[in-house]
Formats: structure tokens, C-alpha cells, sequence
């Protein structure tokens, strides 16, 4: 999976099985990436700090694996676990080298993953990655109509954001809802959505 949740939007599996960070065996990924550090100036890895929420193991367990990834390679990452009050603070404020955290989006459209999270000024584009190209492809696909051109559209921005790397997706949650029979005229549409009940009554 790269940005886009698995359907129309996402970059077919097959294309992102080839791509550095999901292909397979990782040898060549990890001597790229020892590579770019030399050339960055750290020949000899170097040491950076990860912050994330301690309320959601989630987010623990997404952040231990990735600091466990970022050792093979030479960055040696220190986990600190915040409480929810300081963490937000520390994220509006820009205030981290990395961070553990969710990227929810109401539904699975390009203009809200990619409007809320990837577009320069984005509300949730806490480590304010930009890329006028991206925006201006964003903006694009805004305004286009038929859905064969927008896809092209869509999976260009997604194929520039896979290349920035502005962040890594290590999983997507599938969330279910449970509910009554005698429950009636209530539809689920996800964890921000079908929220309001006025048309929602009980049969008993």
C-alpha cells in the first residue's frame, strides 16, 4: 500500500512492488540508503528521535518498527513515548525529528488524504513537506471531471509523494461496527461519518 488505501486511486500493486521501500529482498534498498547518508555527509549513520503518542500501542508498535528499521541502515533512533497534550503540542509547533502517528481521512479520496496531509499548508502536514509540483497537480485533479484523466492525475502525485517520502505508511486499519437488529435506519460509513442519528429509531 503506498499513500492511497487499496481501489481506484492507489498505484497498482504491481507497479509499487518494484519501488525502493517495497520491493523485495531489501538488500538494495538498505546499501541505497547507506549510500544517500554517505553522500548526505554520514558516512557513519547518524542519530535522530522519533516521538509518538503513548495512549495508542498502535502508533508504539508502528514507531518501534520503524526505529528497528532505521538501525539497519546506520540511524540510530530514540523512541520517546508523550503523553496525547504534549505531543500535539510538540506537532503543531514542528517541534521533532520524526513522529508515530495516524493519518485519518473520512473517505479514501485523493483530495483528502492529499489535501489534508500532503499539499503544502495543509492542516496535518505537520512536517511541512512542499512540493509545487504536487500542489499543482493536486489543484488539477480538483477541477477535472472525467475519471480516467484525474487518475492519471492522482497517481503522478502519488508517484511524486513515493519518491519525497514525506512519510511512510506502515499500516491501515479496518475498523467494523456492531449494532443491534432492532437498531434501524443507521449506516456505518466509517469513523467520521456516519455519525448523526436523527433518522435513526428503535424497533421495540
Amino acid at each position: 500500500m503506498g499513500y492511497m488505501l487499496p481501489g481506484p486511486w492507489a498505484i497498482p500493486t504491481e507497479e509499487l512492488a518494484k519501488m525502493p521501500g517495497y520491493r523485495q529482498p531489501k538488500d538494495e534498498d538498505i546499501a541505497e540508503a547507506k549510500r544517500l547518508l554517505a553522500e548526505a555527509g554520514y558516512p557513519k549513520g547518524l542519530k535522530t528521535s522519533v516521538i509518538t503518542r503513548a495512549t495508542m500501542k498502535a502508533y508504539v508498535d508502528a514507531a518501534t518498527i520503524a526505529t528497528e528499521n532505521l538501525s539497519k541502515v546506520g540511524i540510530e533512533a530514540a523512541l520517546t513515548p508523550l503523553e496525547d497534550g504534549t505531543f500535539w503540542s510538540r506537532k503543531f509547533a514542528g517541534d521533532f525529528d520524526l513522529s508515530s502517528d495516524g493519518a485519518a481521512i473520512a473517505i479514501a479520496d485523493p483530495d483528502l488524504l492529499f489535501g489534508e496531509h500532503l499539499v503544502s499548508g495543509a492542516a496535518g502536514n505537520y512536517g511541512r513537506y512542499s512540493n509545487p509540483k504536487l500542489d499543482e497537480l493536486f489543484e488539477r485533479q480538483m477541477r477535472t471531471v472525467d475519471d480516467k484523466e484525474r487518475k492519471k492525475l492522482v497517481l503522478e502525485m502519488e508517484r511524486i509523494a513515493l519518491a519525497d517520502y514525506p512519510f511512510a505508511t506502515y499500516y491501515a486499519m479496518k475498523l467494523n461496527a456492531f449494532f443491534w437488529s432492532h437498531v434501524k435506519n443507521y449506516a456505518f460509513q466509517g469513523y467520521y461519518l456516519g455519525q448523526k442519528f436523527q433518522d435513526v429509531w428503535l424497533a421495540r
